[in-house]
C-alpha cells in the first residue's frame, strides 16, 4: 500500500513515477520512470519511421525496448542521464540481460500506475455494453 501511495502522489507532483531498481545489490541501482504520452508517441513514430515492418521480429523488440528505455532509464549507478541520446549511447554498451531487467522493471512501475489509478475497473465498466432496448424509441413500428 505504502508504494501504491507514493506512485500516486508522484503521479500528482511530478506527472510521472519512478522507480528504484536494484542491479547488483546494493553495490549498483538505475531509477526508471513511467513513460509519458509525448514519449510513447516519439517511439512508435520512429519505429514506424524506421520501416522495421520487414525487420525481424527480434529486432523489432530489441529496438522497441531500446527506444523504452531511452526515454525512460533516468539513472544508472552514479550517472544522471539529462537527455535520451545520451542515455542511448550509455545503454547501447549494457549486456542485453541488463537491458532486460530494466524493461521488466519499467512495465512492472507502468502496471502498478495502473492498478494505483485502478484502470482495469475503469475499462472494465466502459467495456461493458449496457442494456439496449429491443425497438428504437425513435422509430416506433
Amino acid at each position: 500500500m505504502e508504494e501504491t501511495v507514493r506512485i500516486l502522489e508522484e503521479l500528482f507532483d511530478k506527472g510521472f513515477a519512478t522507480r528504484d531498481l536494484p542491479i547488483l545489490g546494493d553495490k549498483l541501482s538505475a531509477t526508471v520512470r513511467s513513460l509519458s504520452g509525448k514519449d510513447q508517441l516519439e517511439i512508435e513514430f520512429k519505429m514506424g519511421k524506421d520501416k522495421t515492418k520487414n525487420s525481424p521480429a527480434a529486432y523489432i523488440i530489441h529496438s522497441y525496448s531500446l527506444e523504452l528505455l531511452c526515454k525512460t532509464v533516468v539513472s544508472y549507478g552514479d550517472k544522471v542521464f539529462k537527455d535520451s541520446e545520451g542515455t542511448r549511447e550509455f545503454l547501447e554498451n549494457l549486456t542485453n540481460s541488463i537491458i532486460d531487467k530494466l524493461v521488466k522493471a519499467q512495465n512492472a512501475l507502468e502496471k502498478d500506475i495502473r492498478t494505483a489509478l485502478e484502470l482495469d475497473k475503469i475499462e472494465e465498466n466502459f467495456s461493458e455494453t449496457g442494456h439496449l432496448p429491443e425497438k428504437s424509441e425513435q422509430h416506433p413500428e
